[in-house]
């Protein structure tokens, strides 16, 4: 995964990519699947990974919904 500076003029301009980290094979579901195992915040400040689970015999990992979630959130990371 690489971060590209970008210039949105009239004439839009990319910078040299920079790595941020690799990722390893196992992130993916599988091979031939249209998956991204990530989403980016929408101002660019953080990002979300998913990954599976590959350690010893295949099994099911747990659903786990958590409702009003992004209230808690803003009330954790308020400023103080």
């Amino acid at each position: 995964m690489v971060s590209v500076a970008f210039t949105g003029s009239s004439v839009p301009a990319f910078g040299p990519a920079s790595p941020l980290f690799t990722l390893r094979p196992e992130i993916y579901l599988a091979a031939n699947e249209n998956y991204t195992p990530f989403d980016i915040a929408p101002d660019g400040s953080r990002f979300i990974m998913a990954r599976a689970i590959n350690e010893g015999p295949r099994r099911t990992a747990p659903l786990v919904v958590t409702e009003n979630w992004s209230t808690e959130l803003r009330r954790l990371t308020a400023p103080r």
